[in-house]
């Protein structure tokens, strides 16, 4: 049975004190509801890319490698931080700014072996090293407290001080507030070897979904009420998240899902890697490198190296001797929230620059959002959102980023504290089993889930349900507000 099993806290030692609202995250669990799945249908007819596409207009800029000096993370802003490790003393950090590559600093960490790092600026990072977890901040590095002893091969994603998922030979342990909390109940169906994958360096999007990869790329999701595997394929390698899609490379096609999948098979020849950021997945395919937004598929004028691109719309490639930074004819820098960030508070505010002078546009969950200001080169946006996820879409000179939100609510709500009683007390004369034949069946956690955006349409936008005619006396404004917080805070059941 899957179940939240807490940990540890991070204040007074021998005080454990759990986050509110934390509960058993599937009251009928299937951890593994298909122990062998089919591997993943390969769409029939697939998608041609014709050779001959499109270039992208860039420019390029390098840096060489010192011996022994090795890439370790890029930060959304575009921060490429690079590490020459000693095994005795430390490591010596260097980071570049891809916006001008001479803006250079350099610090040493005391670690010899850095295993996950998630560089978040040109100065901050959360590290993985020598099996703890570790801030960065100004080349100062602070422990973080850790769920339990980490293996060698452990992965995060996310913010350890947090926000963040670590997996550990096996143990999945999540990062609330001040503790650190395990889910249980997986019965070994999640291997040893899984990898987090993350987007922008942070775990959930949009679909609340927190992704695994095993070597042998089985991909599973782990949702606030449900633990599922939409994916296994053999010879698959090089799995991403786009936003909340999926992709992964297959005898040399890229294949995008999770439902339904669709495959791009090249003309060029094989796509062999893959990497995304932001807006945009890169690949190389024939030696040559694409830009892929997820409709079209556009060129990179440059030789092949290893991808690590970035959310703000630029790209690095490393090859052993140098690391190059392609930068598009506009990339935006973001302040104020990264994609991914989940708050409590009720109204966002962003400062965007564009790389070059050009206007910024922004789109709120696809309606514009006009700039309150522009100072010294940023535009400065602002606005209310409302509970629950929201897609906050940036564009200037060609170039899109994606920005995630979600407004977390002020109180939690579960579905057997707060949803039942509302349930049995206003619903279930209609929407119990059998009692009525033109009104869906809502008796159980699962069917709300189902459900959800069509109750969250009809009783928190429309409000036209309950039917006015039909409404208790002590129906109100209460109600609509519990029912939001749950559908806005993970659906807790």
């Amino acid at each position: 049975m899957l179940a939240l099993l807490l940990v540890g806290a991070t204040g007074c030692p021998g005080v454990v004190a759990p986050p509110p609202g934390i509960t058993d995250p599937d009251p009928d669990p299937d951890p593994d509801p298909d122990p062998d799945p089919d591997p993943m249908p390969k769409p029939d007819p697939w998608i041609t890319v014709e050779a001959g596409l499109t270039s992208l207009t860039t420019t390029a800029t390098c840096v060489d490698l010192d011996p022994g000096e090795r890439v370790l993370d890029v930060s959304p802003e575009g921060h490429l931080w690079l590490a020459i490790t000693s095994t005795v003393e430390a490591a010596t950090v260097r980071v570049v700014d891809g916006w001008s590559v001479q803006n250079v600093s350099t610090f040493r960490l005391p670690a010899t072996h850095i295993q996950v790092v998630r560089a978040w600026t040109a100065s901050t990072a959360s590290m993985l090293a020598d099996g703890q977890l570790f801030s960065v901040v100004e080349g100062d590095r602070t422990v973080v407290t850790a769920p339990g002893p980490l293996a060698a091969d452990a992965t995060f994603c996310g913010d350890p001080t947090s926000a963040a998922f670590v997996h550990s030979a096996g143990a999945v342990y999540q990062r609330e507030g001040d503790a650190w909390i395990e889910w249980t109940g997986f019965d070994d169906a999640l291997a040893a070897d899984a990898t987090l994958l993350s987007r922008d360096n942070e775990c959930a999007g949009i679909d609340d979904g927190v992704w695994f990869s095993t070597k042998d790329l089985e991909l599973w999701r782990l949702q606030p009420a449900s633990f599922s595997r939409p994916m296994a394929i053999e010879s698959g390698h090089d799995p991403a998240l786009l936003g909340d899609r999926t992709l992964v490379l297959a005898d040399g096609a890229l294949f995008v899902g999770p439902e339904p999948w669709t495959e791009y098979r090249f003309e060029a020849g094989d796509a062999t890697a893959l990497a995304t950021a932001g807006a945009y997945a890169w690949l190389v395919v024939d030696g040559e490198v694409l830009r892929f937004d997820g409709e079209d598929f556009v060129k990179l004028d440059a030789a092949a190296g290893v991808l690590f691109p970035h959310a703000s719309g630029g790209l690095w490639l490393a090859s052993d001797a140098e690391v190059c930074h392609f930068a598009p004819d506009a990339m935006l820098r973001v302040e104020g929230a990264r994609s991914g960030t989940q708050s409590l508070e009720p109204d966002f505010a962003l400062r965007v620059k564009p790389s070059r002078d050009v206007a910024v546009t922004l789109a709120v969950d696809e309606t514009d959002v006009p700039a309150t200001r522009v100072e010294d080169g940023w535009f400065v946006f602002g606005g209310a959102l409302s509970l629950g996820w929201h897609e906050l879409v940036l564009e200037a000179g060609g170039t899109q980023r994606t920005v995630a939100l979600k407004r977390e609510p002020a109180v939690i709500r579960t579905f057997e504290t707060d949803i039942r009683p509302i349930y049995q007390e206003h619903c279930a004369g209609c929407h119990a089993d059998g009692a009525n034949p033109a009104a869906p069946t809502i008796d159980s956690y699962e069917a709300w889930v189902s459900r959800a955006e069509k109750i969250r349409a009809r009783v928190v936008q429309f409000g036209d349900m309950p039917p006015s005619q039909s409404r208790s006396p002590t129906w109100g404004e209460d109600q609509v507000t519990v029912i939001e917080q749950w559908l806005g805070g993970g659906v807790r059941p």
